[in-house]
């Protein structure tokens, strides 16, 4: 049953109210505090397994892309060398070094080998240089001092031909003598070249003859400042540096260009670095002074990768939210106290307004009970008549209504539950009172009156509000009661429902006909009418009293002797009461009960 919620508050109330709210303003501190602790020391250590995430991620990143890089010059020197010089598979495949077959390298001059080297270098601009040299004696190129080599290099987007025979002494190079000693391809130190300022690295790949002995070495030059952008795109915060480091020791990339090509033990906060051995690991966590290394090694060519992320960078934001834990929990404690002292204040101002309200209710309430009280000293005269009306609203303000009346010797009686909430409802049920009262003045059948009602209430409802109603006119004299119900609660009458052919409540469509009913009420007979709030009463389980326990106790009321309709209601109210236990009351009660002597 909707009614108006008003909660209302005692001056008696505050005091505790206020000893309760400084209570969760101390203990909230507190929690506060120690929250705010324990979770500073989670934040850090997931702070720190992000920071191993983002150095695993960067190192993985920076590993591929340079892995790649040296795979695809490997691979462009095995498909010149299997072009030009005879090469028919890499080392790796199993076949072994290819020799060098005259049939395909046949006997091209300078000029044909420069055409092939620069057209090589036009195709592939990820490499800078590439060198052709042969040991004295096995070309028939025209030897220099030093013996017999092509260099060709990309310098400003045209190639520039070198004889190296004629300028140095390349065989006692490193791209030239490891190649050529060992056999094998070979990664060298980087070096800056001296023409254009560079630094590149070299891969050398050997040439043997048919004997497999080493006659010559192919070499190409890769430019390592692609490696260092990528590097400083690479870092994935502020204070954070990625760089390359060589078998040596020395940075091949770095942010700081100056320290390119130095050692890393020579700058004091990369000497943990250097005293790792990380050939056999790969990937290796240190942690020195202000900063976190990560390592990783490149299988290829020997270098590390190095993450190097700045402790302060890491971890400053969690430092400093530690710094302010306290100022911030104090600040909290202030603030709800300040919080608590207004809500304070607040609360004393406007206890006499609420205190006003209240009583406005319950003179509202009273005014409302009184409507629903029907003295009327004929009927009390009445000795064929014992009739008894209880309502207990849930809240301040209820929905149910109920009236009786005497005329010309026949008894008016209605019963009703309104929609809608609070003062509305209330102002709609008044509405249905007054023309009910109104209608029994007429004198007429119940029918009737419930039709008459419903196109009175249908106009101008624009709140859409209805009332479900009983309504019912009992002739005292033969016990014949003649009844109309739109859409309420069926009455108990002689300890079972009094159906009917279900219609619509009031107020809901105009021109409805609504049907009526006759039955014949035996001397001593009770009729129970209640809305759904008695049906519909709720224990702590939400369990309802429902229609069989209404029933049951409505029939053991009956069957008292001696029995008044006050007795009659009383006894089912203590049935209610011991179903609902302590839970709270959820919708009106309302009942009206009718003795026929």
């Amino acid at each position: 049953m909707p009614v108006l919620k008003l909660k209302s508050m005692k001056i008696s109330r505050i005091k505790p109210l206020a000893n309760v709210a400084l209570w969760v303003v101390i203990i909230g501190g507190i929690v506060f505090a120690l929250g705010f602790g324990i979770s500073l020391h989670l934040v850090k250590e997931e702070v720190q397994k992000w920071s191993d995430r983002q150095a695993d991620l960067a190192i993985a990143n920076i590993s591929s892309y340079v892995d790649g890089q040296l795979r695809g010059v490997e691979d462009v020197a095995y498909t010149f060398s299997g072009a030009n010089l005879g090469y028919s598979a890499r080392p790796d495949d199993g076949v072994g070094i290819a020799e060098l077959d005259p049939a395909v390298f046949g006997n091209p001059t300078e000029d044909d080998m420069f055409v092939k080297l620069e057209n090589f270098l036009d195709a592939n601009p990820q490499i800078c240089g590439i060198a052709v040299g042969f040991e004295p004696g096995v070309s028939r190129w025209k030897e220099g001092p030093y013996g017999a080599a092509c260099y060709v290099t990309n310098v400003s987007g045209s190639c520039e031909r070198l004889r190296l025979g004629e300028i140095n002494d390349y065989r006692n190079k490193e791209w030239y003598s490891q190649a050529f000693a060992t056999g094998e391809p070979y990664w060298s130190r980087p070096f800056r070249e001296t023409s254009r300022g560079k630094v590149v690295t070299c891969f050398s790949l050997p040439i043997k003859d048919k004997s497999y002995s080493t006659i010559g070495v192919l070499a190409l030059d890769i430019d390592t400042e692609a490696f260092r952008i990528k590097c400083i795109e690479t870092a994935p915060f502020p204070g954070a540096e990625i760089c390359l480091i060589d078998r040596e020791n020395r940075f091949i990339s770095h942010s700081d260009v100056s320290l390119i090509l130095t050692s890393a033990a020579d700058v004091e906060r990369y000497a943990p670095v250097c005293s790792e051995d990380i050939s056999q690991e790969r990937n290796k966590t240190i942690e020195d002074g202000s900063d976190i290394f990560y390592l990783a090694r490149i299988d290829r060519n020997g270098w590390k990768v190095c993450a190097e992320f700045d402790k302060e960078a890491v971890y400053g934001s969690v430092n400093r939210m530690r710094q302010m834990t306290r100022a911030i929990a104090l600040l909290s404690l202030i603030i709800m106290g300040l919080c608590f002292a207004w809500l304070f204040r607040r609360l004393q101002k406007t206890t006499l307004k609420q205190a006003n309200i209240e009583s406005e209710l319950n003179v509202a309430s009273n005014i409302q009970m009184g409507m629903l009280k029907s003295p009327n000293p004929e009927l009390e005269a009445t000795r064929n008549v014992d009739i008894h009306a209880f309502m207990k609203p849930a809240k301040v303000v209820g929905g149910d209504l109920y009236d009786y009346c005497l005329v010309e010797g026949k008894l008016y009686f209605c019963i009703g539950d309104v929609s809608g909430k609070g003062v509305p409802a209330s102002l709609f049920m008044t509405e249905v009172l007054a023309l009910f009262r109104n209608q029994t003045l007429n004198s007429t059948t119940a029918a009737k009156i419930v039709t008459s009602m419903n196109e009175t209430l249908t106009v101008g409802n624009d709140t859409s509000m209805f009332c479900t109603m009983f309504v019912g006119v009992l002739d005292l004299e033969s016990g014949v009661l003649d009844w109309c119900s739109a859409g309420h609660n069926a009455p108990i009458v002689g300890g079972q429902f009094l159906k009917s052919t279900p219609q619509l409540p009031l107020a809901t469509f105009p021109g409805i006909h609504y049907c009526g009913n006759e039955t014949v009420l035996k001397p001593g007979e009770f009729i129970l009418l209640y809305t759904d709030g008695v049906s519909e009463s709720e224990n702590g389980s939400k369990s309802l009293f429902g229609d069989e326990r209404l029933l049951a106790s409505a029939a053991r009321e009956a069957a008292k002797e001696g029995q008044t309709s006050y007795g009659y209601v009383s006894g089912i109210m203590e049935d209610i009461k011991a179903h609902a236990g302590t839970a709270e009351q959820n919708d009106d009660i309302t009942m009206l009960v009718i003795k026929y002597d």
